[in-house]
């Protein structure tokens, strides 16, 4: 596992509000490379790194499929399972958005990730099942 940075507060922040307005996009802003995304203002590591190529759902799906699914690519990029009670700002939560399993990231009391506008937030009890400590 990586650790924080020492300015991780202030990166995630401004790479937060960088995407406020930013739509959903495959490979760039899809909630995998959103999530990683936030791994790496934290962290400053990628854990994406070489697997940011997809460009439709089609493509995303092969690749997902190829790694286990949404839950298996973030066991094999992120830290360890932990209970999403126990999340803490940055970490990584899976819960679900338009019917489909959606990788979220903690802001404290919410959960925060990429969609068709722009970002969405959704309560702390979104996320009920699975999370990842991200750094």
């Amino acid at each position: 596992m990586t650790a924080r940075l020492n300015d991780w507060q202030s990166r995630l922040g401004a790479l937060l509000a960088a995407r406020r307005d930013e739509p959903f996009a495959w490979g760039t802003n899809d909630c995998c490379t959103f999530a990683c995304d936030c791994v790496q203002a934290i962290s400053g590591h990628d854990p994406a790194e070489g697997l940011r190529a997809h460009r439709t759902a089609e493509e995303a799906t092969k690749v997902l499929q190829g790694i286990g699914g949404v839950a298996g690519a973030a066991d094999g990029l992120l830290g360890p399972r932990i209970a999403p009670a126990l999340a803490q700002v940055g970490d990584i939560g899976l819960g679900l958005l338009d019917g489909r399993e959606t990788l979220l990231v903690c802001v404290g009391d919410a959960w925060v990730g990429p969609g068709g506008a722009g970002t969405i937030r959704l309560p702390f009890d979104a996320v009920t099942d699975t999370a990842w400590r991200a750094f």
